[in-house]
């Protein structure tokens, strides 16, 4: 049975989730011309003004994969007129015959900070995967019907929210996003790919820092930019509220996404050895498992993934008695 969204991710939460939303009937909607990047543009915009850490995207040719964590306590230590600028940014005031957006200015910034109900209810906004999720398919259902001169829904209307409850299940899930293209046919080495995160982190492997590609889209690029560092990907722990700490950097990170993705490339998966990627070891996850889960589409989905114990603490949260391994990295052989 679907579950409410705010059961699924509860108000003030610092999880980490992969979320995905596809377009209508799973037409490759998004393949006709500039959306793409109309998709990428938006989402970085959106992001610089809200308390989400984005980890992990992949844009498609009919839905869009994304990794964030929810950072509601960023937006709490905002003042007011920080509130204020940042949702007004997100969701400007419109006026006039065409309803205009208004600009943020300062006097527009001090009449807003002082309307408390307004403020609380931002607050919860501005860390809302919903919201995020919201504006930019807004954005870009508009631009497309307008284009197509059609009405009617672009996206399915409900979009999946996946928790990632431990370090293994968010380095999984972040690896299994970048593989999509590879996964689809649309390119032979994962860093090819437009539209990903995988590309901006080889780039960042080889050359170092926050640096983008410069044969990137443009949106790409800005998009790029707001990817979290590697070693700062880390998941919250749901114990302690503290995030954990990993040795991932940026290049261990790119070695495991090609490792994986010449076998998943070469489909010979079932034949692979239990041997996995050390790294893959240490975070307890079977070879075998790994390389078939990167292989195959619609893996990284159910309420929640993540070993035995950070699931079953998952569940007893959410006053369930147990939560499935839809993954199948823990499962049975």
């Amino acid at each position: 049975m679907t579950r409410a969204r705010h059961e699924l991710i509860k108000p003030g939460s610092r999880g980490t989730f992969h979320l995905v939303t596809r377009c209508v009937h799973r037409s490759l909607l998004l393949m006709k011309g500039d959306r793409r990047a109309v998709l990428a543009r938006g989402l970085a915009s959106w992001l610089r003004h809200m308390g989400i850490d984005l980890l992990g995207y992949a844009i498609m040719g009919n839905h869009l994969h994304l990794v964030v964590r929810l950072r509601p306590d960023l937006v709490q230590g905002w003042s007011e007129a920080e509130v204020a600028r940042h949702a007004l940014a997100v969701l400007p005031v419109r006026s006039g015959p065409g309803l205009e957006p208004l600009r943020v200015t300062s006097e527009l910034v001090e009449r807003y900070a002082g309307n408390k109900t307004w403020l609380k209810q931002q607050r919860q906004r501005l860390s809302s995967p919903s919201w995020l999720l919201r504006l930019v398919k807004q954005e870009v259902a508009r631009r497309a019907n307008a284009e197509d001169e059609v009405a009617g829904h672009f996206w399915e209307s409900r979009f999946t929210s996946v928790a990632l409850v431990d370090a293994a299940a968010v380095l999984a899930c972040l690896v299994y996003v970048d593989l999509n293209p590879l996964r689809a046919g649309m390119v032979r080495l994962p860093e090819a790919s437009e539209f990903t995160s995988i590309r901006h982190r080889f780039h960042r492997a080889k050359h170092g820092g926050n640096s983008t590609r410069a044969d990137l889209n443009a949106a790409d690029a800005e998009l790029g930019r707001q990817l979290l560092g590697m070693r700062a990907c880390a998941p919250v722990n749901e114990w302690t509220s503290e995030p954990e700490t990993w040795e991932i950097n940026e290049a261990a990170y790119v070695d495991l996404v090609e490792q994986t993705g010449r076998t998943v490339a070469s489909g010979k998966r079932r034949s692979v050895s239990a041997q996995a990627p050390p790294l893959i070891e240490r975070l307890g996850i079977n070879g075998h498992r790994w390389h078939q889960a990167m292989a195959e589409g619609g893996r990284m989905l159910g309420s929640v993934i993540g070993g035995p114990e950070a699931r079953n603490a998952w569940a007893a949260q959410a006053g369930q008695s147990w939560a499935a391994d839809k993954s199948g990295l823990w499962g049975k052989e």
